[in-house]
């Protein structure tokens, strides 16, 4: 029966016009998707009261199993912090005191709640010295950024002198030139070479981050010609190697990429001369590394064969 309603209730659908069945098609996702969402927060409802409930309801002894579990003794301490020192202490709260439980719960209870206000202590005096620190250096910045010229200049000369270390930034001025400013802009003086300094120290990190992505990268090459090396590709290159290398001689040879990146030159000859040889070559390795990479190269028969050392 309910097939049969299914199939006819699709026939209708589909005789329905295109924009009527889009409409229906979108109203239809809305009411699904509202009622996913209803259920999610049913459940959602149900999952925390049903956690509530068996809170409330264990047996004393899984109260204290789990107050141990939460906050598991470790050098003579405990090992929990937030929330979970709360939810013990509520655990060890619902032990009654007629059950043999009840001397350990108390006992833990009160370790628990002494290791609570201390924690509670120490995170309100970090709270406050980091407000204080806050404030200090909102104050510090307004004073900066109100001080005059003269006060800039002598604050400039301190840290130019090494008498002072005061924070600063950099910018270029309209001539061009690094400028330094040690109240956020408010004045600004000639480079005490500082600035420069700092853009000499960002361009070398930045060149380091560009290294290790070649490097990076170069792996990931290696690694994809490790994979390769299972099928050999033969490309025709120019090359040093010829006739005159010995049956099974083997050297340690440089291939160097054409703009595409794939394998054009083969060098064997550490002069770098007679690369003249237009010849095709086995390559075990995977031959599109668009970097020069170093392969060992052999004569073996009537043919030259290189495989990737990396």
């Amino acid at each position: 029966m309910l097939l049969s309603a299914f199939k006819k209730a699709y026939s209708t659908f589909d005789n329905f016009p295109p924009f009527v069945q889009a409409i229906i098609t979108v109203f239809g996702l809305i009411l699904f998707g509202l009622a996913l969402g209803v259920a999610a927060s049913i459940y959602a409802s149900v999952s925390d009261a049903y956690a509530t409930y068996r809170a409330n309801h264990l047996a004393p002894a899984e109260h204290l199993q789990t107050a141990h579990g939460l906050c598991p003794e470790f050098s003579g301490g405990f090992t929990c912090i937030p929330p979970k020192i709360d939810q013990a202490i509520g655990h060890l709260k619902q032990v009654p005191p007629n059950v043999s439980e009840y001397t350990q719960a108390a006992k833990l209870l009160s370790s628990l709640e002494s290791r609570h206000d201390k924690l509670g202590a120490v995170r309100k005096q970090q709270e406050q010295e980091r407000a204080a620190l806050i404030a200090k250096q909102q104050a510090e910045r307004a004073r900066l950024m109100n001080q005059s010229k003269d006060e800039s200049f002598a604050q400039m000369l301190r840290n130019s002198n090494g008498e002072a270390h005061d924070s600063f930034i950099c910018s270029i001025s309209t001539e061009n030139a690094p400028i330094m400013s040690f109240d956020y802009g408010h004045y600004w003086w000639i480079d005490d070479r500082r600035c420069t300094a700092q853009q000499e120290q960002e361009r070398r990190r930045l060149e380091q981050t560009e290294r290790q992505q070649r490097e990076l990268e170069r792996k990931r090459r290696d690694e994809d010609a490790e994979l390769a090396s299972y099928w050999p590709t033969t490309l025709r290159v120019d090359t040093d190697m010829d006739s005159f290398w010995l049956p099974s001689e083997e050297r340690t040879c440089q291939t160097y990429p054409d703009d595409k990146g794939r394998i054009v030159t083969v060098a064997c000859n550490a002069t770098g001369s007679h690369r003249d040889h237009n010849i095709p070559v086995k390559f075990w390795g995977g031959v599109d590394r668009n970097t020069v990479s170093d392969w060992k190269c052999r004569r073996e028969s009537d043919e030259f064969v290189c495989r990737a050392m990396d």
